[in-house]
């Protein structure tokens, strides 16, 4: 259920982005995702979308499944749903359009990787 969640955000964070951007030329300008501005710019959004969410999906049931009986297992799904809140509020950060928050959406996207990163960390170190 927890990887639905992030497929569901990521959903919403693009049809946002794509509903509230205005056009195409505000998505190249102000996008924060690169894969997303070449998407536009090549006309492959559709496709990127649902191989993004689709990859997303993928990756975060295996991972869960893989850490389910480890104690890393509750920061993993914590990981997953701040993804799941930093994609949310990205789609937003269309409506509000202004530094605060985007850096506060570029803050949550640094925590994710600070997390993930010491979760890895906290495996490694703990098998050596």
């Amino acid at each position: 259920v927890i990887p639905f969640f992030l497929c569901i955000s990521i959903a919403i964070d693009y049809t946002l982005t794509l509903y509230l951007a205005g056009s195409r030329e505000s998505i190249q300008r102000y996008e924060f995702s690169p894969l997303l501005r070449y998407a536009m710019e090549h006309n492959l959004v559709i496709i990127y979308l649902v191989f993004t969410i689709f990859f997303y999906y993928i990756s975060a049931y295996i991972v869960l499944k893989l850490i389910k009986d480890e104690p890393v297992y509750s920061a993993g799904v914590a990981l997953i749903l701040l993804l799941s809140i930093t994609h949310l509020l990205g789609g937003l950060s269309w409506v509000f359009r202004n530094a605060w928050y985007s850096n506060t959406v570029m803050a949550l996207s640094l925590a994710s990787i600070a997390l993930a990163i010491a979760s890895f960390g906290y495996v490694i170190l703990r098998r050596a």
